[in-house]
């Protein structure tokens, strides 16, 4: 589903048809998403069954990182990129605090103004 141009209004629409509860590798990249779309994909159904996630280029913001990490079943992801997203240390520190995505066997984060502690946090 990659760069079609799936907003924030469709996110609700789209997360909530069944075919996708079956679905094992998601890519939305280069989807304005934003905060409300990566909300929307959280209180659905669809993260349980996911073992990867391609949210490059999204932009949900610390909220949006926030609602996914706190998603139901994501115990099973094993790669999550989250590149391209203008996400900074807070974001970092979210992600590396939490316990679902100690699984995690891939994880990408590049170009995103991290910096140092945003580094840190993650390593």
């Amino acid at each position: 589903l990659q760069d079609n141009g799936i907003g924030r209004d469709d996110a609700a629409h789209l997360f909530a048809l069944p075919a996708l509860r079956h679905v094992r590798e998601l890519d939305l990249s280069d989807n304005p998403l934003a905060a409300h779309g990566a909300r929307a994909l959280a209180e659905s159904d669809v993260p349980r069954g996911l073992r990867a996630l391609n949210l490059s280029g999204t932009r949900p913001g610390v909220p949006g990182v926030r609602a996914l990490l706190a998603a139901r079943g994501l115990n099973g992801l094993r790669a999550l990129d989250l590149s391209d997203n203008a996400l900074g240390p807070v974001a970092a520190r979210a992600a590396s605090g939490c316990a679902a995505l100690r699984g995690l066997r891939c994880l990408s984060v590049a170009h995103n103004p991290l910096g140092d502690a945003g580094a840190e946090a993650l390593a």
